[in-house]
This record gives C-alpha cells, structure tokens and sequence, in this order.
C-alpha cells in the first residue's frame, strides 16, 4: 500500500511537471505609459485696436481725457518671448497735458498706466 502511494505521488508529480514544460512562458507585459506632448496653449498677439481699446479704458478710469495714442513698442520677455507693448499716451485732466506710459500685458490682458 505504501509502495503504491509512492508511485501515486511519484505519477502526479511527473505529470504536473510536464504539463508546465508544455504551456509557454507567460510574464507580465509592462508597458510604459505614454500621455500625448502637451503644448502650453498660444494666445493670439492682441490687435493694435484692443490694446489702443484697454489703454484708452484704464485712461479714463483715472479720470484722464486721452489726447493721441503713440505707436507701439514691443516688450519682450526671458527667450526673446514677445510678453507685452508699451505706448506714450497724451492725455490731459483739469486742464493740464502730459504724457504716460501705457504698459499692456499679454498675459493677463491689462493695461496700466504710469507717469513719465
């Protein structure tokens, strides 16, 4: 009886050892994750016409009478990375003319104004 449990145990050890040998080699497949590049979004460069509009606005929230508009010059960041304009305003209030700077910033689109 024990010599037959032997060979039993013997038998089904054999046979599951075979069967592993047959079947293939299965590991796990890793596969890296891949995300899609990602730009930064690209705002467009504001027309002349609404920085003149935003410059303009922020003039009379200062209570300033806008004379003339100057031509533009650009503001440029680290890179060389166009990041906002600067234009001298004429502007007048309680019956004196000076001139201001209008800083716009692409960034946020604001302009501020400051004196010369």
């Amino acid at each position: 009886m024990l010599k037959s449990a032997v060979w039993l145990l013997a038998a089904v050890l054999l046979i599951g050892c075979q069967s592993n040998t047959n079947r293939p080699e299965t590991r796990p497949v890793i596969k890296p994750e891949t995300k899609p590049a990602v730009r930064p979004a690209i705002k467009p460069t504001p027309t002349a016409g609404v920085i003149r509009g935003a410059c303009t606005d922020q003039a009379e929230k200062q209570r300033l009478k806008v004379i003339s508009i100057g031509g533009f010059r650009k503001v440029t960041g680290s890179g060389g990375r166009e990041i906002g304009t600067d234009t001298v305003m004429r502007v007048s209030r309680a019956g004196q003319t000076y001139q201001v700077l209008c800083s716009y910033s692409f960034g946020d689109g604001r302009a501020r104004i400051t004196s010369m």
